[in-house]
């Protein structure tokens, strides 16, 4: 029988840390099924050493499936996970950070009570690490949100759930450090804010992000080569409108 939600996890060189995460998903995935939500897990391991891949092999279930590629790029692995995946709705995890118990239950939830074309965020995230913050993910329905903004910053982390068709009418942008173009999710957020869907919180929820002790994380290298997210049409629209 057809899933209700995939999820998806990116694996790169998380090594051990990856546990962790894998037992976050599997606790998530219990419960939802629990709540009589159909579960797929999907693993994409992109360019993975093999500490990491031993590290998940050992620790997926039988019914888990496991990609081994060579992409060498975050957005193209997550478009990846989304053309294998098999559910009506997709969640994509990174390899080294957590999801409560309750996301994919909540993000099935939600996704069924609006028929509009939504992309879901949870509502807080809790940043542990290399240092420990909390951040606040936006909704573009609350009358404090502005596009404009978005020029500038990323109102929203890249753990995110949507229907799948969301992810295959808009992939993830190829990063391209060399020619200065990067942040693949928040190149995606704003195609899909392009296109007409929407970013909208699940109020009561959370994630947890790991920041890497001692080593750059992707983040930290793109901010390093002042590069800029994939170029898209939305202010353009933004400012017609105006």
């Amino acid at each position: 029988m057809k899933p209700d939600i995939t999820a998806i996890v990116n694996l790169h060189l998380e090594g051990y840390l990856c546990a962790p995460t894998l037992q976050s998903v599997r606790r998530a995935a219990r419960a939802a099924e629990s709540a009589g939500i159909r579960v797929e897990v999907l693993l994409v391991a992109d360019r993975v050493d093999m500490r990491t891949i031993h590290t998940a092999r050992a620790l997926t279930d039988d019914s888990w499936r496991i990609f081994e590629v060579t992409l060498g790029d975050l957005g193209a692995a997550r478009n990846f996970g989304a053309r294998k995946a098999r559910g009506d709705l997709l969640a994509f995890v990174d390899g080294d950070d957590l999801w409560a118990d309750d996301w994919l239950i909540a993000s099935v939830r939600a996704s069924r009570e609006t028929t509009r074309r939504v992309v879901w965020h949870p509502q807080i995230n809790l940043f542990f690490g290399g240092e420990t913050y909390i951040f606040c993910n936006a909704d573009m329905d609350d009358e404090g949100f502005d596009l404009i903004d978005m020029a500038f910053v990323n109102p929203w982390t890249a753990l995110v759930s949507a229907r799948r068709e969301i992810f295959l009418d808009v992939p993830y942008p190829k990063t391209n450090l060399t020619d200065g173009i990067g942040y693949e999710d928040w190149g995606w957020n704003l195609k899909t804010i392009e296109h007409g869907i929407a970013h909208k919180i699940i109020p009561g929820t959370g994630h947890a992000i790991r920041r890497k002790r001692g080593t750059a994380s992707l983040l930290e290298r793109t901010n390093a080569m002042s590069v800029v997210p994939s170029p898209t049409l939305a202010f353009r629209r933004l400012l017609s409108d105006q």
